[in-house]
């Protein structure tokens, strides 16, 4: 056992924004109320106005831009070889999952309706379980969430590529904190103007306290995304 480790929940819960841009890409940023309702954020203004709005467009847009739910977690890509970085030392990224997989991924640990079922804590390091993506096969399905046999993290072959792999992992809250724009910035980034005198940005003196840097060497890795 490790002293230093602090057991705590498995995921981090945090709203994000999507939308098109002038240059028809898609962007996404994090949304402030992440962390209080009472937070400030321009996109939302926009969603709730185009959400009262009469015309289809307005909803159609509202229903794009609007803040998502997404559930973040530490993973590795691998079977049956873990991934690894160009030092040969494992590949811990965060991935964020939508309501439906977070829930899959729940029932899995819990048991869902059938607790006899249930496989506890997934990511125990010795004793808990792999989890299978798959991909939905057709427009309209959804993502499968699979669970494998007991599979230690690492095996035999692999364990010096886990040194001090603790170390490694994402602080969640800290990173989406660290990321998370402020009210003026979102608001250029989304209207393409800045925000008018008297917005709702925080006034200063008010920012929160800045986030710790998250534990993961090389701040700015891309997350795993299977979503892609």
């Amino acid at each position: 056992l490790n002293p230093n480790y602090q057991e705590g929940p498995i995921f981090f819960e945090a709203r994000e924004h999507w939308w098109d841009g002038p240059d028809g890409k898609k962007h996404r940023e994090w949304c402030p109320t992440t962390f209080g309702d009472a937070e400030p954020c321009p996109i939302c203004e926009a969603w709730k106005e185009l959400r009262a709005g009469r015309s289809p467009e307005d909803k159609k847009t509202a229903s794009r831009i609007k803040p998502d739910e997404v559930y973040l977690f530490n993973a590795i890509i691998g079977a049956p070889n873990r991934a690894l970085k160009e030092d040969g030392l494992i590949d811990i990224r965060y991935i964020g999952v939508p309501n439906t997989v977070f829930l899959a991924v729940i029932n899995i640990m819990t048991g869902g309706e059938n607790e006899s079922f249930a496989r506890g804590d997934i990511s125990d390091p010795r004793e808990g379980f792999d989890v299978k993506l798959i991909r939905p096969a057709a427009a309209g399905d959804r993502w499968k969430v699979d669970c494998a046999n007991t599979t230690p993290i690492s095996n035999d072959a692999q364990k010096g590529a886990f040194k001090e792999w603790w170390n490694k992992l994402v602080d969640l809250p800290a990173m989406v904190e660290k990321e998370c724009k402020a009210y003026d910035t979102l608001y250029q980034a989304f209207h393409g103007t800045k925000a008018p005198a008297g917005s709702a940005a925080r006034e200063p003196g008010d920012e929160p306290p800045p986030a710790v840097d998250e534990l993961v060497p090389g701040s700015g890795q891309a997350p795993l995304d299977p979503f892609s």
